[in-house]
């Protein structure tokens, strides 16, 4: 999966964030606790509808706001997708996928049983250190 622009609204520390990345190499830098693994879990959330950071999709939404938002545009299997995922306290998330809902989870609850959500692969993010 190729990443090609990011939007973000109240995830985490960013209120708004629209980012275009170049389809081959990108450079994400800047002091501590300034929102660089953050961005790089937005992107990774829109791969696997998932956190390698947070147990609850609540604890991805700024605090003081209701609910999150996160957009990418993305190229998988010679295709473009646009990729979305509406976080809510007190509700379900919504994981949408060219405009077209694909997945719901009630807060609280557990994936046992649930339809998984149809995302398109790995993340291709390559980076310089």
């Amino acid at each position: 999966m190729i990443v090609k622009s990011l939007e973000l609204d109240f995830f985490r520390n960013y209120v708004h964030l629209e980012a275009v990345f170049d389809p081959r190499v990108n450079l994400i830098y800047g002091d501590n606790a300034q929102g660089k693994t953050n961005l790089l879990e937005a992107v990774a959330y829109l791969s696997t509808a998932r956190s390698h950071r947070a147990r609850y999709d609540r604890e991805m939404i700024m605090l003081g706001v209701d609910g999150a938002f996160v957009k990418g545009e993305v190229r998988s299997r010679a295709r473009d997708f646009t990729l979305e995922a509406r976080l809510n306290r007190g509700a379900r998330r919504q994981l949408w996928s060219n405009g077209v809902l694909t997945h719901e989870k009630e807060r609280g609850s557990d994936d046992s049983g649930a339809r998984k959500p149809a995302w398109y692969g790995e993340v291709k993010l390559p980076m310089k250190v």
